[in-house]
Parts: structure tokens; C-alpha cells; sequence
């Protein structure tokens, strides 16, 4: 067994390694064949890296790969040689010296076996041997010394050299390694240019236009084309692509119906190719929409088809939607872009849907095809949903709240409108009776229109409402439309208010109007103080920093803006006034005489602005560059000459406005009282007294108290002149309506009481009504009084100071003839200077009494304190040029002077007939007789013929000079005059009553004619034309009075009457002495109303200056 053991152990010793060098053998045989390849593959790589080869070359170096790591394989087989199992051990055993081994292992491999004792004897002795020798280790050198594993080892290290050089090969020219790869497919070299195309792979509609952009970022080649093949064509076609711009090449548009395939060509390199697919689109060949209205509308079906962009449709239509397509679909939608609904349609050929039209929307189609195409056109369209409009109605008439009494039928006149039509139409009111709590309601059916739109009247009978003071009516019109889609909609007018107002609200409310009134005036004069501030330092600028111009031009600038606001508010507080006065007149509250004076005092409201002004500051500020020092201070010479005329009108308003507020107080407190006193009477006529009675009773009792309160306040916020008037009668009238107060409280408490007997109540309140009545008509007297008393004091001022003008006149003419005939340097200037200063002085003294009286006469014209004021300048300028001995100057200014005294003179003349005729209960608004009519022509034909002589004068004053400023005034003057007498002849025709005579229409193209003059005179004209022109209104103006007076005798004659020979009376010539003692004797009778005080002294200084004015031409006529 030992021996078997031993044998056993040797063989697979030997075994062992024969498998091992078996192994390397075919390892090295591997290892050599991938290193062969891995080489090749390398040196293929770096040339692909290089040369880009071709598909033919990349496949001789694959097919060179594979055949070398073959050959290399078999010729490491052919070197190395591992035998079979016994030629190895035997060849083995005697390589490493021990054949005895041989010997054993082919004992042991003998076909016959070993069982001589002798055999086994040297198999012993030969084991024992070989153990000494140390088999094992041996055989591992041999094994390790063989070409196998040496071969192996020097495989295995060139393989995982190749592994790790060609890794680095890969991370160097991967993109080689790629391509070589990809042996079957020919690359080239990477394009140098930096581009885009566009399109890429793309999907296009059959026969649309296809055209290809390039777009390069740096370098741009020098030739660009296109490749495009079809797939019927086995070439592309190759197209020049022209410039577009520096960096873009365009292709020309081809239409394509099949697919196709393209590339660009860049100076010989190519990209890739790009696919286009062509397609048909999904599309609607037909799509129609039939909006159906509903019923009520009575509107017909309308269709539209496509293309259509917009639909309409009544709320509630329905909508029939048909549409057809050009291909099979797999999905077809209908998306309402506002709601973000999305309605599926069937994908058949023919598609119909119906929907209901609610609100406005926009929808659009959404289609795709089998492939996923989707329809370019999105067939978009919007419907436009009209929603039933609720109906309109609103009454038109009468205004939406009356503040009157209305009785009987109130006519009403409304207006409606609906889109479709109505069902009903309802008039509902409310009414709140005084004094009674819970209103009643009612309604009453309209006719329903028939037309859509339109006006309808209804008369509306409430007289069975018996309105009566302090009730209060509302009323509307509802009106209901056919809706019957979202159901019925009703719609209501504003609400109208008839309120029957208390006579003491009423006057109570105008009162405050007044009040705001007065309280825009102050706010008036204030601004207009500041401003007349702001002027006086312009004028210190001026005279003081005459260099600083730009200062001065925003001071001017700041003057012009005050200015303009004092307009603004002049022009709001000129509409308050004309909106009270329209409401007085409509109310017909105020007596006859009280409502003139608010007409009149309107009319001198809208003469307040002089727009003058403004103007004379824009043209100082344009030219104050260009302007010295004189025509600046003659610039605000002017600008202040305006604004104290303006001062003045602005306070003579406020004054009349006033006085017309205290008589307009008392005409409404005696009008209240009176009214209260009806209420009074006509609750003591009562059967019995309940709480609707007693409340009546605190009504009246409320107002009285009101009414004290208002005569308590009258003495402080009346004028100066009238305060200690007014403070007397508020005196009386406090006892008297304190006693009224205490009665009303205890008629009061005894109907509160019930037991007292309701014949002493009555009796009670008809005492209290007589009181009433007696305090009403105690207020109109004092107040018809005052008024007569202010009339005649007046009328005695205004005699004053039409005598003192005529003496006036008379000096003023003879001063203007004597400084006529002056020679220059004559010492006869200064003798006719100091006539001219006194004159100058008594004309001022005047002026103020002039002023005064126009503060109180609202008839007084604008016009008369304007020319005082240029009569006064005039006065000073010929003083100034008779110092100066300016004889053509002077004479010039002295008959400008004369001829605005003369009229001043005509004006208060005029003034004294109206006063008159108001003194004598006549209005002057009446017919005209002839006499009257007569006269007023002679007035007027003297008047003109003045003007006449005096525009020849002035001609020839200017004989061969050019027109100067002063110039310009004096023609300015003169037309003025012309407009007066032109304004004289106006009111003739409107007060002969006798329109459409053919005496009126002669009167009429003489005012014509005039009117022509004037503008001549304002233009500057001083030709023969112009001196004809005059002439002629003379002659006609003459001819007008001649047939005035043949008319007048003929009417004599039919009347078989004679008519007194009217006589013009010219004034008195009297002393001096005779004049003071005539006055005085006026003043001081009892049928005259005395002077006040201020007058009666400046009569007396009058005097004095006269006298002292006519010593000098007695002294002068003695030497």
C-alpha cells in the first residue's frame, strides 16, 4: 500500500503540473492574440484620430486586427509545446534528472502489472532514491523555467500594457475610437464654423413652402448650399443659399409634397442630414354656427361661416355648431378659452353640437391626426353674448323735486326704453301729509308701449290728494320687461318730490342764499384788497428798482393771476344771483317793485368785470422790456384809473345789494305774516282740536319764533343810513311778537288740556290772526315809506347836481372857447389854469355825491360814474397842459372835459325823468305817447348835433398830425357819446309799442347807421367819409322827428283835438344868491323829504366855492 501511495503521490505531482504548464500554455496563447489585436486596434485609432478613414479602410484594419491576434496566437503555438502526459513525465523526469522516475510512472502505466518480487525490489530502491532528491521542488522549477510560462508572463504584461494604452487612447480621441467603431458608416472631418439651421428634423404641411436658414456666431464660410432630395429623386439637388445678412444664408422657398431629406454644404463640409415630413395638417373644411334667439325676442336665426371672427347672440340663444373635417381624426376639441371648458366632439366626418349662449366667450378647435400632427389653424372665433338689459325709465318731466303748490292734473312725461318689449308699466307714489304720521301708498297702471323706445305722457289727476303746505308727495314709474329667459326684470325711475314748502322755509332759504351772497362779496373785496397791495408795490418797483425787470414781471404775473381769479369769482358769484332771481321770479312770492330791483340789480352785476384790465397787464408785461420810465407810470396810471372804476362798481353793487336785501326782508316778513295769519284763521275754524291741531299750532309758533329772531338781527345787517329805522321797528315788533309767542303757547296748552271751552280757544286765534294781519301791513307801509323817502332824497341830490353841471358846463365851454383863442406864451394860461383848477374842484365835489346816489338808485347807470371819472381825468390833464402852455393839448382835453359833462348832464336828466316816473307810479315800461316820444327825438337830435360839432372840432384840432394816445381817448369818448344816443334811440323803439310801423323799422336802420359810426370812431377814422356819415344820421335822425311829428298832428285832427305845443324849458337864469336861497327854501318844505346832513353840508361848500370861483372873472372883466 506504501508503494501504491508512493507512485500515486508522484504522478499527480507530475499531473498537477502537466495541467498547470497546459494552462499557461493557453493563457499566453490569449494574452499573445490580444495584445496583437489591442496594437492594431491602437495604431487603427490614432490613424482614424488623424485621417478620418473610410468605411472600406476602417473595415481592412478591423478584418487586420482580428487576423493578427490569430497569427499571434499561432505562433505562440507553434514556439511552445506541452506533450501529452507520458511524453511529458518522461521528458520531464529526464529534464530534471531523475529518470527513475520515468521508469516507475511507466511501471505504472505498463499494461501488464508489476509482481515479481524483483520489480518490486528496484521500484523500492528507486523511490528511495528520488526522495532524497527532492521531486517536488524540481518539478516546480522545471515548471516555471518552461516557454509556457515564460510566454505567458511576458503575454500577460503586453495585454495590460495595451489595455491601459488604448483607455488612454479612448479618453484622448474617444470620438476616433467611435468612428472606427462605426466601421460601416463614413465620417468627415468636424465643420470649422460655428452655426445653426433652422429648421431641423421638422414635420411640414403638404405643398407648403419649405425654406432652410443658417446662421453662424464668428467665421462665415465663403460658400453655402443646400442638399435637398426627395424620395423619389436618388440625388439631392444641390441650390446655392444667398446672404441675408452678415451672419444668415436663406435657401429659396420650395413647396414640398412629400417627405424629403437635406443637408448644408459649407465650403465643403457637410452636415448632417435633417428629415422633413410632410403631411396633411388637420383641418375643418366647413364650419357653420346658427345662433337661434329664444321665442320672446321675435328676432330670426343667423348663421355665419367660416371665416368669421366675431359673433353676436341674445342671452339664450342656442347654438348649432356644424362642422366637416379633411381627414381622420383621433381626438377633435372645442375649447372655451374664458371658462377653460373643453367640449369633445365626435371625430366623424360631419360633426354637429349644440349649445346654449350664456355669457361671452372665445373658443377655438383642437385636432389631432393619427401621426400626432395638430391643426395649425385653431379656426378661433368669439361670441359676443347680449344679455337682456333690464328696462329704462325716467320721468322728464316735471323737474325731480317741485317746491310749490300743485293742485289738479300734474302732467307727466316720461321716456322708456327695453331691448324686447314690456309687460307692465306702474305710476307709484307715497304721500306724508303735515302732521300726520303714516304716509299713504298707491299706484296706477300705465299703458303698456308697443314700441321698444319712446316718449309717453300721462296726465295724473291729484287733486283728490288735497296737497296742502308742508305735505309732501314721492312718485315713480316702475317698469317690467318680457324676459323670459332669466325671468322678468323691473326697473324704477328716480324718485320726484313735490314738497308743498312752509312760506317761512321758503323765505327763510332765500335768505341764506342772499347771505352767501353777501359773504362772496366780502371774500371779493378782500382778494381784491390784496391785489390793489400787490399793485402798489409794483408801482414803488417801479419808481425805486426801475432796472429789475424780472421782478417786476412775476409781480405782474401774480397781479394778472389775481386778477383772474377775482373774475372767476365775480362770474360764480354773478350765477348765484341769477339763480336767485330766476327762483324769485318763478315762485311770484315778491312784490312787482322788489323783483325789478333784483332784475336791475342784476343787470349792474354783470357790468362788474372790466376785462380791460387783464389786457392792459399782458401788454405792460410783453413790453416791459421795451417800455421807460414815463410809459410805465403811465401803463399804471391806466391799469389804476380802471381799477378804482372797478372799486367803485364793485362797492356801489355790494351797497345796492344791501339796501335791496333790507326791503326784500321786509316785503317777505309782511308776506309771512300775512300767510301766517291765513293759517291761524283756518285753524280756529276747526270742529275740534286733536293732536293734528296742536301740531299745526307749534308749526306756526316755531315760525313766529323764527321770524323774531330774523327781526332781531334786521338793525345789525342793515345799511348805515337805515339802522337807526330798522332798530325802531325792531323795537316795536319785539313787544308785539313776544305777546303773539306767549298767546300761541297758552292756545297750546289749552288744546293739550281738553277741557277748555273750544269756543275761547277760537276765539283766541282769530285775535292772534287780526295781530298778524296788523303787524303784516305795518311792515309793507314802512317799507313802501322808506322806499318814497329814499326816492325824494334822492331826486333833491340829483336836482343838485344837474344844476351844478350846467354851471359847470357853461364855465367849462367858456374856459375852452377863451383858451382857444390864446396865443403862445400868452400870461392869459395861467388866468384859464387856476379856471380849470376850480372847476376841476367843484367837479370832484360832485362826483362824491354822485357816487353816493348811485349807491342807492339801482337805475343809476355804470356809465354815469365811469365818465366822471374820465371827465376828472380829462380836467387834469388840460390843468397839466395849461401850465405847460399846450394850447392845441389843452383845447383838445377842455372839450373832451365839456363833452362828458354834457353827458353826465343828459344822464342824470334822464335818470330824474325815470325817478319821476316812479315817484309817479309810472314804471316807464309802458307805451310811449307822441309828445313823449317827440321830445325825447329833439333831445336826441341836439344831442347829436353836439357830437357832430364836436367830432369836427377834433378834425380839425388834428389837421395833418398823426393820431396819439390822447388822440384815441377823445375818439373813444365820442363814441361812447354816439352809443348813448344810439342806446336812447334803442329804448324809444322798445317803449313806442309799436313794432312793425314803418316809423320803427326807419328808427332801426338809423340805429344801424350809428352803430357803423361808432366803429368808424373806435377804428380811428377821420375822414370825410366818416364826417358824411354823421351828417347823414343828423338829417334822418331829423326826418324820424318830423314824421313823429306829423303823425302826431294827424292824429290830432281824426281826434278833432289840439295838442299842446310842448316847450322845451331851458334852465333858469338866476344870481347865485337866488340859487342858494331856492335850494335851501326846497329843502326845508314838509312836502319834500329833507336832505340828510352829509348833504346839506356839501350844498352849502358848493357855495362857498362858487363864489370864490366867480369873483376871479369879475376881477378880470374890471381890469
Amino acid at each position: 500500500m506504501k508503494q501504491d501511495l508512493h507512485i500515486e503521490t508522484i504522478e499527480k505531482l507530475f499531473r498537477n503540473c502537466h495541467q498547470a504548464l497546459r494552462r499557461r500554455f493557453r493563457t499566453a496563447m490569449a494574452a499573445g492574440g490580444f495584445s496583437a489585436l489591442m496594437a492594431i486596434i491602437i495604431v487603427f485609432v490614432l490613424l482614424e484620430q488623424v485621417l478620418y478613414l473610410s468605411p472600406v479602410v476602417k473595415s481592412v484594419f478591423w478584418i487586420a486586427a482580428i487576423g493578427g491576434g490569430m497569427a499571434a496566437a499561432w505562433l505562440i503555438r507553434q514556439r511552445i509545446n506541452v506533450p501529452p502526459f507520458t511524453a511529458f513525465y518522461r521528458s520531464a523526469a529526464d529534464e530534471i534528472g531523475l529518470p527513475g522516475i520515468r521508469h516507475i510512472l511507466d511501471l505504472s502505466h505498463s499494461r501488464y502489472p508489476v509482481s515479481s518480487g524483483l520489480t518490486e525490489a528496484a521500484v523500492r530502491q528507486n523511490l528511495t532514491q528520488i526522495a532524497s532528491e527532492d521531486p517536488e521542488g524540481r518539478l516546480q522549477r522545471y515548471r516555471d523555467r518552461h516557454p509556457a510560462s515564460t510566454t505567458r508572463k511576458y503575454s500577460l504584461f503586453t495585454s495590460l500594457a495595451g489595455i491601459f494604452l488604448l483607455a488612454g487612447v479612448l479618453l484622448w480621441a474617444g470620438d476616433a475610437f467611435h468612428r472606427s467603431s462605426t466601421f460601416w458608416v463614413s465620417y468627415q472631418r468636424p465643420i470649422p464654423f460655428e452655426f445653426s439651421v433652422t429648421p431641423g428634423d421638422t414635420t411640414i404641411e403638404q405643398g407648403s413652402p419649405f425654406q432652410v436658414a443658417v446662421r453662424f456666431a464668428g467665421s462665415v464660410p465663403d460658400q453655402v448650399r443646400l442638399g435637398l432630395r426627395s424620395q423619389q429623386e436618388n440625388e439631392p439637388r444641390i441650390q446655392g443659399m444667398v446672404r441675408h445678412d452678415e451672419q444668415t444664408f436663406l435657401s429659396r422657398e420650395t413647396e414640398l409634397f412629400e417627405d424629403a431629406e437635406f443637408f448644408v454644404d459649407m465650403d465643403g463640409f457637410r452636415t448632417g442630414l435633417h428629415h422633413v415630413r410632410v403631411e396633411l395638417l388637420p383641418r375643418l373644411q366647413e364650419l357653420t354656427v346658427t345662433a337661434h334667439p329664444p321665442g320672446y325676442t321675435g328676432l330670426d336665426r343667423e348663421t355665419f361661416t367660416y371665416p368669421f371672427n366675431r359673433m353676436d347672440a341674445v342671452a339664450g340663444s342656442e347654438l348649432e355648431i356644424r362642422a366637416r373635417k379633411n381627414k381622420p381624426l383621433q381626438e377633435l376639441h372645442m375649447i372655451a378659452e374664458n371658462s377653460g371648458d373643453t367640449l369633445s366632439l365626435s371625430p366623424d366626418s360631419l360633426i354637429t353640437k349644440r349649445i346654449t349662449a350664456l355669457s361671452d366667450e372665445r373658443y377655438h378647435f383642437v385636432m389631432r391626426d393619427e401621426f400626432g400632427l395638430e391643426n395649425s389653424n385653431p379656426f378661433r372665433f368669439r361670441l359676443s353674448v347680449t344679455a337682456d338689459q333690464p328696462p329704462f325709465v325716467e320721468i322728464l318731466s316735471p323737474e325731480s323735486r317741485i317746491h310749490d303748490f300743485v293742485t289738479g292734473t300734474l302732467p307727466l312725461l316720461y321716456e322708456y326704453e327695453d331691448d324686447f318689449g314690456f309687460t307692465a308699466v306702474r305710476l307709484k307714489y307715497r304721500l306724508h301729509k303735515a302732521f300726520v304720521n303714516v304716509p299713504v301708498e298707491g299706484s296706477a297702471d300705465l299703458p303698456v308701449p308697443g314700441r321698444l323706445r319712446g316718449l309717453a305722457e300721462y296726465d295724473w289727476d291729484i287733486s283728490p290728494m288735497n296737497l296742502g303746505a308742508m305735505d309732501r308727495l314721492e312718485y315713480w314709474i316702475e317698469i317690467t320687461d318680457n324676459n323670459e329667459f332669466d325671468g322678468y326684470q323691473t326697473t324704477r325711475s328716480s324718485t320726484h318730490i313735490i314738497e308743498i314748502p312752509s312760506l317761512a322755509s321758503r323765505f327763510f332759504d332765500q335768505d341764506e342764499q342772499e347771505e352767501q351772497i353777501e359773504s362772496r362779496f366780502s371774500e371779493v373785496e378782500e382778494s381784491y384788497r390784496r391785489m390793489q397791495q400787490d399793485l402798489e408795490q409794483l408801482r414803488e418797483e417801479i419808481r425805486t428798482r426801475p432796472d429789475e425787470e424780472w421782478e417786476q414781471s412775476q409781480l405782474i404775473d401774480d397781479i394778472r393771476e389775481q386778477r383772474s381769479d377775482i373774475e372767476q369769482q365775480i362770474d360764480e358769484l354773478r350765477k348765484d344771483f341769477e339763480e336767485l332771481t330766476r327762483d324769485l321770479e318763478e315762485q311770484g312770492l315778491m312784490s312787482e317793485d322788489t323783483m325789478e330791483r333784483y332784475r336791475e340789480l342784476q343787470e349792474l352785476m354783470s357790468e362788474i368785470d372790466d376785462p380791460e384790465i387783464l389786457k392792459l397787464l399782458e401788454q405792460m408785461q410783453e413790453n416791459l422790456s421795451q417800455m421807460d420810465q414815463s410809459q410805465l407810470r403811465e401803463q399804471l396810471d391806466q391799469i389804476q384809473f380802471n381799477e378804482e372804476r372797478y372799486r367803485e362798481r364793485l362797492e356801489r353793487t355790494l351797497e345796492l345789494f344791501k339796501s335791496l336785501r333790507l326791503d326784500a326782508d321786509l316785503d317777505r316778513m309782511s308776506k309771512l305774516l300775512d300767510d301766517l295769519a291765513a293759517q291761524e284763521e283756518a285753524l280756529s275754524g276747526q270742529e275740534e282740536f286733536g293732536e293734528e291741531q296742536i301740531r299745526q299750532q307749534e308749526q306756526i309758533r316755531e315760525q313766529m319764533q323764527d321770524l323774531s329772531d330774523k327781526i332781531r338781527e334786521m338793525p345789525e345787517k342793515s345799511p348805515q343810513r337805515r339802522m337807526e329805522q330798522m332798530q325802531q321797528m325792531s323795537e316795536e315788533m319785539r313787544e308785539q311778537m313776544e305777546e303773539l309767542d306767549r298767546g300761541l303757547q297758552e292756545n297750546i296748552e289749552q288744546m293739550e288740556d281738553g277741557q277748555a271751552d273750544p269756543s275761547d280757544i277760537r276765539q283766541q286765534q282769530q285775535d292772534m290772526s287780526t295781530q298778524m294781519r296788523q303787524m303784516a301791513q305795518s311792515m309793507s307801509d314802512m317799507r313802501s315809506q322808506m322806499q318814497q323817502q329814499a326816492i325824494s332824497i334822492n331826486m333833491q341830490a340829483l336836482r343838485y347836481i344837474l344844476d351844478t353841471l350846467l354851471l359847470l358846463s357853461g364855465e367849462q365851454e367858456d374856459v375852452t372857447r377863451r383858451t382857444s383863442d390864446l396865443a403862445s406864451n400868452s400870461p392869459g394860461f395861467i388866468d384859464q389854469a387856476r379856471r380849470q383848477r376850480n372847476i376841476a374842484g367843484q367837479f370832484g365835489m360832485i362826483t362824491d355825491s354822485l357816487y353816493r346816489v348811485s349807491a342807492e338808485i339801482p337805475q343809476f347807470s355804470n356809465l354815469i360814474n365811469d365818465r366822471k371819472r374820465e371827465v376828472q381825468r380829462n380836467m387834469q390833464r388840460a390843468l397839466e397842459s395849461l401850465i405847460e402852455r399846450d394850447r392845441q393839448q389843452a383845447t383838445s382835453q377842455e372839450r373832451t372835459a365839456l363833452g362828458g359833462l354834457n353827458e353826465i348832464g343828459t344822464m342824470v336828466a334822464d335818470l330824474l325823468d325815470q325817478l319821476s316816473d316812479m315817484q309817479n307810479g309810472d314804471g316807464g315800461e309802458g307805451g310811449m305817447s307822441m309828445e313823449q316820444m317827440m321830445q325825447q327825438l329833439q333831445d336826441m337830435s341836439q344831442d347829436q348835433q353836439q357830437l357832430n360839432q364836436q367830432i369836427q372840432d377834433f378834425i380839425n384840432d388834428i389837421q395833418g398830425e398823426r393820431l396819439t394816445q390822447d388822440h384815441m381817448e377823445r375818439l373813444e369818448q365820442m363814441a361812447r357819446q354816439q352809443n348813448q344816443i344810439r342806446e336812447q334811440m334803442r329804448q324809444l323803439q322798445r317803449r313806442s309799442g309799436r313794432e312793425g310801423d314803418r316809423l320803427m323799422s326807419d328808427i332801426e336802420r338809423l340805429a344801424e347807421q350809428m352803430e357803423d359810426a361808432i366803429n368808424d370812431l373806435r377804428g380811428g377814422s377821420t375822414d370825410e367819409i366818416m364826417v358824411e356819415r354823421q351828417q347823414n344820421i343828423l338829417s334822418r335822425l331829423l326826418e324820424v322827428e318830423e314824421s313823429v311829428h306829423k303823425r302826431d298832428e294827424d292824429e290830432e285832427q281824426r281826434l278833432g283835438e289840439t295838442a299842446e305845443e310842448f316847450e322845451r324849458r331851458d334852465v333858469p337864469e338866476m344870481t347865485m344868491e337866488e340859487l342858494r336861497q331856492r335850494i335851501r327854501s326846497g329843502a326845508d318844505q314838509t312836502r319834500y323829504t329833507r336832505f340828510r346832513e352829509d348833504y346839506r353840508r356839501l350844498i352849502e361848500r358848493y357855495f362857498e366855492l362858487m363864489e370864490e370861483f366867480l369873483e376871479e372873472p369879475e376881477a378880470r372883466s374890471q381890469r
